[in-house]
C-alpha cells in the first residue's frame, strides 16, 4: 500500500473527485507538506483510503502478498531443525572424560 503522501497525490490527480473532498484532501496534503512528521488522524487516513480503493488508483501497485497471508509459510521461524550426533545413526562420539586432580607432592 502506498504511504499517506502518495495516495493523497494520487487522489488529487484524478478528475472523479467531488468539490469538498478535492478541498479536503488538499488541505490534508498541505498539512503533510509542511510538516514532515505529521501524519493523518486515522478518521482521515480511512476516508483517503476507502477513496482510493474506490476510485481503483491502487490498480498498477504491487502487492504484498506475504502480509496478506497468500503466501504459505515456509520453515517456522527460519530455524532449521538441530540433528544431535546420537540422532544420525553412525558411530556415536562420546565427550571425553574431565581432568583428574593433580597429585600433592608430599
Amino acid at each position: 500500500m502506498a504511504d499517506q503522501r502518495q495516495m493523497l497525490i494520487a487522489l488529487l490527480g484524478d478528475d472523479r473527485l467531488q468539490d469538498n473532498e478535492r478541498t479536503a484532501f488538499e488541505d490534508m496534503s498541505s498539512g503533510l507538506e509542511l510538516s514532515p512528521k505529521a501524519k493523518l488522524t486515522k478518521p482521515q487516513f480511512d476516508w483517503v483510503e476507502r477513496r482510493f480503493r474506490e476510485l481503483e488508483l491502487d490498480a498498477g501497485e504491487s502487492l504484498n502478498l506475504h502480509s496478506e497471508g497468500r503466501v504459505p509459510e515456509g520453515r517456522v521461524h527460519g530455524v532449521p531443525k538441530v540433528v544431535f550426533p546420537w540422532e544420525k545413526g553412525g558411530p556415536m562420539t562420546r565427550p571425553l572424560d574431565p581432568p583428574g586432580r593433580k597429585k600433592k607432592e608430599t
